[in-house]
């Protein structure tokens, strides 16, 4: 059984699972003031305070980073 294109000359590597990483998470949340939903890249430190402008109302809030 052939596993790869075997018209294609070049050279092929052969990744799994194992070999990936995440580079980078995004929170979703809820701003408390207008309720509007959006992401936040890499915000997930637990037991810390990050500070966050939303994209709509333009009010900033706290939102505190747990792991539960």
């Amino acid at each position: 059984m052939v596993d790869y294109d075997e018209d294609f000359n070049g050279r092929t590597i052969c990744c799994d699972y194992s070999d990936t990483e995440i580079a980078s998470l995004y929170t979703n949340v809820e701003c408390p003031y207008c309720e509007r939903k959006q992401q936040e890249l890499d915000m997930d430190s637990c037991g810390k305070t990050y500070r966050i402008k939303c994209n709509k109302c333009r009010k900033t809030y706290k939102m505190c980073f747990d792991a539960n």
